[in-house]
């Protein structure tokens, strides 16, 4: 796991079955300065996934704080899409400062395309945290 803190996008793998991708992608907003950081877990050594799960993290945190639970979930057969929200971890924005739950609807929205693009056909789970989960009731 240390070596995934050095990760910012990218692919690493391991013990030949998780495999662990990190991008940038444009956000769902109409500002073009704005970028999204996301996280896709998953076992490749499973054909039969059972499902998608997305998480959004809480307050004062990032992506990398459910890394664990994304190799847990992957290794028991869910596709796991982890996003930092915006002003935390490697999304642009400023630092916990500013933020405004909009901006985190349409990060949950780029989140769900990215799932819903990829794996149409497997059930969509969200897992929120906190702020995360306020986020996604809100958006709901």
């Amino acid at each position: 796991m240390n070596a995934l803190e050095l990760l910012d996008e990218g692919e690493i793998k391991f013990n030949g079955r998780i495999q662990i991708n990190r991008k940038y992608v444009c956000g769902k907003t109409n500002d073009s300065s704005s970028y999204d950081h996301y996280t896709l877990v998953q076992d490749t050594s499973i054909e039969k996934k059972l499902g998608v799960i997305g998480i959004v993290h809480g307050f004062a945190q990032c992506s990398d704080t459910f890394m664990e639970t994304q190799v847990q979930l992957a290794m028991n057969g869910y596709i796991v899409y982890a996003i930092d929200l915006e002003g935390y971890g490697y999304t642009a924005g400023a630092r916990i400062c500013g933020l405004r739950i909009e901006r985190f609807h349409h990060q949950v929205a780029t989140l769900l395309q990215l799932a819903s693009t990829n794996y149409a056909s497997l059930p969509l789970f969200l897992l929120g945290h906190s702020m995360g989960c306020l986020t996604i009731n809100t958006f709901l």
